[in-house]
């Protein structure tokens, strides 16, 4: 096997590990987005089927205090899976790179690349500000 050979396995191999890291983080995004907005939200559900908490001893404004609290540590594990792929894309530019037939001028490939590692990033950043203001929202509400 040739360079160029295993150079296009090695693409292929991370290209791979990328579409699945990919939607792994998609998956575990939205699954973490509706189960934040259930537990922000529980308060006014409740309140929709007329269940006091008076009566439990719960105060309703704990739940969006969780739910920063979950929104927290969800944001760290979004942000850490999204330095993987941010790793695994540039790992697949640099091999890329050692094959010439398929290289980019320098600076289209280097803007083109920064947008589509980071997108998931920001991504995740702005949904975790706006569940925070969510939760926010709610704690002056209830």
């Amino acid at each position: 096997m040739d360079k160029i050979e295993k150079e296009i396995s090695l693409i292929n191999h991370y290209q791979n590990e990328w579409i699945h890291r990919h939607s792994h983080y998609w998956k575990v995004l939205s699954s973490m987005c509706i189960t934040n907005l259930i537990i922000i939200c529980f308060p006014i559900c409740c309140s929709y089927f007329n269940i006091e908490f008076d009566c439990l001893d719960i105060n309703p404004k704990i739940f969006p205090i969780v739910g920063i609290l979950y929104t927290i540590v969800c944001c760290s594990l979004l942000i850490f899976e999204s330095n993987k792929l941010i790793h695994l894309r540039n790992s697949i530019n640099t091999h890329l790179k050692q094959i010439d037939k398929f290289s980019l001028p320098k600076n289209k490939h280097s803007f083109i690349s920064a947008i589509i590692n980071h997108i998931n990033f920001i991504f995740a950043t702005l949904l975790a500000i706006a569940m925070i203001g969510v939760s926010i929202y709610f704690i002056c509400v209830l």
